[in-house]
């Protein structure tokens, strides 16, 4: 079975959306003075490989704390759209994601990312149109390896709040450089913290290479 890790190495030089704080990581205990380390760390909920609750846009929507386990664990498709502008409905169709899945966009942010040498602006993220359409599908979990699923310049932020009105999960900044387009298994699992409206996830992928492997995940979450 194939394992592909989807978090970045979250440090001081991870390049941070503008105006949130940077990664911070401060030794406060060390082993000469005594005998141990313990190390206070700094950093926005939403930074790196991170999940959305619908909190995050909705006083009354569901906190992260609250969500059962099962909502992070789905089988997803993950396709390509790297290229300029923004993901729209014609990029989508003709997709076939799992019933009951999700969908994973693989845009190269994290390539455009190291090329720039910091955050990159004009990353790709969803129209509303394409959005739209997901919904529509009935898909339950929408991931991006941009920072956000919607462009920087957003100022009404409806692509998140229309996902956050019906349930689905959003799944941002996942690193997918060395992910095939295809079939998987994710686990997004939040660490349980009260940030109510994001925190950073451990993510990965399973892509099962026999029937017997695609039975042990079916028995880790929903099928």
């Amino acid at each position: 079975m194939r394992v592909y890790d989807l978090s970045p190495l979250l440090d001081a030089d991870f390049p941070v959306w503008p105006g949130e704080p940077s990664v911070q990581v401060e030794l406060i205990r060390d082993h000469a003075r005594d005998g141990f380390a313990v190390s206070r760390l700094t950093m926005g909920s939403h930074v790196g490989c991170h999940v959305d609750a619908p909190y995050h846009f909705f006083a009354e929507g569901e906190k992260l704390m609250n969500l059962p386990l099962q909502r992070f664990l789905i089988w997803v498709q993950v396709v390509e759209a790297e290229g300029h502008g923004e993901i729209l409905p014609q990029h989508i169709r003709g997709t076939r994601w799992p019933g009951g899945g999700g969908i994973v966009f693989k845009t190269g942010y994290y390539r455009q990312m190291r090329k720039e040498g910091g955050f990159y602006r004009d990353f790709r993220a969803l129209s509303m149109e394409a959005a739209s359409l997901l919904v529509e599908s009935g898909i339950r979990f929408v991931g991006i390896d941009s920072p956000s699923i919607e462009p920087f310049r957003s100022e009404t932020l409806e692509v998140h709040k229309l996902f956050a009105r019906h349930g689905i999960l959003i799944l941002e900044g996942a690193d997918l450089e060395r992910v095939p387009p295809g079939e998987y298994f994710l686990m997004a699992l939040p660490v349980p913290v009260s940030a109510a409206d994001g925190v950073p996830v451990r993510a990965l992928l399973f892509q099962p290479e026999n029937e017997a492997e695609r039975a042990a995940l079916r028995n880790i979450g929903l099928a």
